[in-house]
């Protein structure tokens, strides 16, 4: 496991959730205000149980998808 993913799966998301992250390029939560919802869940590996997981850790970090 990299150093990236696990910040992935540190917030609980599954392993294909965090590779589809990290081969988008998005390694940190504050990355994906680069991105759409729509992109994100268009990523292979993503599914739609992991949006709920990934918006915690965003509202969390205070961070908002690209509109």
């Amino acid at each position: 496991m990299s150093k990236n993913e696990g910040e992935w799966q540190k917030i609980g998301l599954s392993a294909p959730a965090s590779r589809a992250l990290l081969n988008a390029n998005l390694t940190k939560i504050e990355h994906l205000k680069r991105i759409t919802e729509k992109q994100l869940l268009s990523l292979h590996g993503m599914g739609p149980s992991s949006l709920p997981i990934i918006k915690k850790a965003m509202k969390k970090c205070k961070v908002n998808f690209k509109l």
